[in-house]
């Protein structure tokens, strides 16, 4: 098992945008390439990135292209 961390930043101003892309596009996303979400984490303070998310998945290869 293989499992995927990724952090970025939400550009100021767009959040909502933001939201109804990850939920309409990005998590679907994720799924068809085989990795299945499993949490979310929001920065409110700090010098952190903005948002951690996780996924996991049996292998590498498949996501891969």
């Amino acid at each position: 098992m293989v499992k995927l961390l990724m952090t970025w930043d939400i550009k100021a101003g767009r959040e909502q945008e933001y939201f109804e892309f990850m939920v309409r596009e990005w998590v679907p996303g994720l799924q068809r390439l085989g990795i299945d979400p499993t949490d979310a984490w929001y920065t409110q303070h700090g010098r952190s990135p903005q948002i951690l998310s996780g996924g996991t998945t049996r292998d590498v290869a498949p996501c891969v292209k």
